[in-house]
């Protein structure tokens, strides 16, 4: 588990929460602001082209799942770290995809990896404040002895 001793360490655990769902919000955005060139680029229509948003959005669910027992076994460095360059490689899939299938695979792996940094960015975040209650709890302890 991350380290979260002292204000460095809860402000570090905040910066990654923040930098990881900001990075990924920037993919999301450039995701749908490429929507009309998938689009035209593979001659599919908006029903199409929201099936393949759906299927996004289930694998962002999926990842956000089993996020947990990932941390436990890898930390969330190396979580985060290996998310980020699965994102990087689903956006060149789709960049470069030479047919549907390779598209949704490309959607798949930007979903699933996209799924774990909202995953571990949100347990960041309230990592940080469960340590500080448990400090808050042990000086109130303390001082009631």
């Amino acid at each position: 588990m991350a380290s979260t001793r002292g204000a460095g360490g809860k402000a570090r655990l905040i910066a990654t929460a923040a930098l990881s769902m900001a990075a990924f919000g920037v993919v999301m955005t450039c995701l749908g602001a490429s929507l009309q060139t998938v689009i035209a680029r593979f001659g599919i229509d908006k029903a199409q082209a929201g099936a393949l948003l759906s299927l996004l959005s289930f694998w962002i669910l999926a990842g956000s799942v089993v996020f947990g027992p990932i941390v436990d076994r890898r930390g969330y460095r190396g979580m985060l770290i290996l998310s980020f360059v699965a994102i990087i490689a689903g956006l060149e899939l789709i960049a470069f995809a030479p047919s549907l299938l390779w598209l949704r695979v490309g959607v798949v792996v930007i979903g699933f990896s996209g799924g774990l940094v909202n995953g571990a960015a949100n347990a960041l975040v309230v990592e940080s404040g469960a340590a500080r209650r448990s400090r808050s709890s042990a000086r109130s302890s303390a001082s009631a002895r």
